[in-house]
This record gives structure tokens, sequence and C-alpha cells, in this order.
């Protein structure tokens, strides 16, 4: 796992988007929602395309703030729909908060592009 040097406006939104979706521990989100939440909590991120936020959740995968998996198969059939991957938030992904951008013991590796 490689960590990326700099956490996107747009990552630090979904994983402060993702805080509030997961408030139960061992809940997940999915994608679409990811992307509906975003666009009703930031103005600014109303009109962004799926395939840049599933790039963000990728990104924020790979430096170890979410984990993913895809939900059963059996879920999706009784619901008629394909299965979704489903984005559960790490310790690290906890630890960021709105008002900090990202925690001290993040700063020292992380740097944040400003908007």
């Amino acid at each position: 796992m490689t960590r990326p040097t700099t956490i996107l406006p747009l990552e630090r939104d979904i994983l402060v988007t993702a805080i509030a979706l997961t408030s139960n521990p061992g809940s997940s989100f999915h994608g679409y929602q990811i992307n509906k939440a975003l666009a009703a909590r930031f103005a600014n991120h109303a009109n962004i395309g799926f395939p840049t936020v599933y790039r963000a959740l990728r990104r924020l995968e790979d430096a170890g703030f979410l984990e993913s998996r895809w939900e059963s198969p059996e879920q999706a059939h009784a619901e008629g729909r394909p299965p979704r991957r489903l984005y559960a938030l790490t310790g690290a992904g906890s630890a960021v908060s709105a008002e900090s951008n990202v925690m001290p013991v993040f700063r020292r590796r992380l740097r944040i592009a400003k908007a």
C-alpha cells in the first residue's frame, strides 16, 4: 500500500461525509450513496461526476483511509440490481475531522491541497 503525499479537498470531504454516513460501528456506504450525500452536504460538489468520486474512493482506499468489499450477490439479486462495492472507514479515516482537515498524526505525512 502506498500513501499519497497529498489529500485533496474532495477526498477530505468524502471522509467527513463518510463519518456522518457511518455513525454506527461496522456500517458502510456505497459510491452512489456518498456521491448523493456529498452533493447535499457541499454545494461545490453538486455536479461532480461519478467517475471522479470513484477515483477518489480508490485513492482513499490505497492510502489506508477506507476499505472496501463487494456486497453479497444474493442480496443484490434479491433487490434486482448488480452488487455494490461497499466502503467502510478505517481507524485512520475516522481520525479526519472537518475542523482540522487532518488530525496532527497525519499532518506530518500529508499535505492538504488548497481548494
